[in-house]
C-alpha cells in the first residue's frame, strides 16, 4: 500500500514525517479534507484565526501530488462563510 504524506503551510511549514499508509489517493485526499476540517473546528473552538492554509500530500519520494486548501473545505462545508 502506498505511504502518503500530509504537509501542512500555513504561518509556518509543519513537515509529516511518518506519513500514511492509504489504498490511493483518492482516500488521501478524502483523509487531508477530514483533517482539515479538524484543524478548522480546533482552531474556531480556541478563538484563533483561521486563515488561509494548505495541505499538500506527497508521496514517497517527496512529490506533491495534489493539496486541499482550508478555504476549498469550509466552501464544501459552509458556502456561505467564503461568500
Amino acid at each position: 500500500m502506498p505511504k502518503f504524506f500530509f504537509h501542512l503551510r500555513d504561518e509556518t511549514f509543519l513537515e509529516d514525517p511518518d506519513g500514511s499508509e492509504l489504498p490511493d489517493l483518492a482516500a488521501a485526499l478524502a483523509s487531508a479534507k477530514e483533517d482539515v476540517r479538524s484543524l478548522i473546528s480546533e482552531r474556531v473552538r480556541s478563538g484563533r484565526l483561521v486563515g488561509p492554509a494548505i495541505m499538500f500530500i506527497a508521496d514517497e519520494t517527496g512529490a506533491d501530488l495534489a493539496s486541499v486548501s482550508f478555504k476549498e473545505v469550509l466552501s464544501e462545508s459552509a458556502p456561505w462563510i467564503c461568500e
